[in-house]
């Protein structure tokens, strides 16, 4: 399994939106990975002010208990070559890693799978089914649409406001293994 940033993040965050099974899966399966993507997404957006959260998130994500999955030129390559459903190059390459590795995405996105890649969703959804994909606007990001009725808060809401997003400091109750 590759989870994606935010699956990361709520994991570190201990949130309500993962499961207790999903949290126990991901404490417990060996196979689990985060990768390189994932502290340099956070630490390039908390960079430019798109992201905020504590100053040490990135680490705190290197240093969770998840082995690291490095990126590699196959990646880079192949991530290069997806069709553009989705215009965020690092959920690309996120996909790209999960497709060369044989690895499942775990995620929320819902664009994800127009590609093929296994996914894991964490939607929230009873049975874990991915919800079908939302259209997007031409800069990537979800285009002004009411989110689900079925869809739950998180303490991780993504906010995307006059071009800055953001999202709620984490309390960090999981500690790095």
């Amino acid at each position: 399994m590759l989870l994606d940033t935010h699956v990361v993040l709520w994991w570190l965050d201990d949130s309500p939106e993962l499961s207790g099974e999903v949290k126990d899966l991901f404490d417990t399966e060996p196979a689990v990975y985060i990768s390189a993507v994932s502290p340099w997404e956070i630490a390039i957006k908390q960079s430019l002010g798109k992201l905020l959260g504590p100053e040490d998130l990135a680490e705190r994500v290197r240093d969770s208990q998840f082995p690291g999955l490095p990126i590699t030129g196959g990646h880079g390559v192949r991530a290069g070559r997806l069709q553009p459903h989705h215009r965020d190059a690092f959920d690309q390459l996120l996909v790209a890693q999960a497709q060369t590795e044989g690895l499942t995405l775990v995620t929320r996105a819902r664009w994800i799978p127009r590609y093929d890649v296994p996914v894991m969703a964490v939607w929230g959804r009873p049975g874990g089914e991915v919800p079908p994909p939302e259209p997007y606007s031409a800069d990537g990001l979800i285009a002004d649409q009411p989110l689900p009725p079925d869809a739950r808060p998180t303490d991780w809401i993504r906010t995307i406001e006059d071009g800055r997003e953001e999202l709620r400091e984490p309390s960090c109750t999981r500690t790095a293994a």
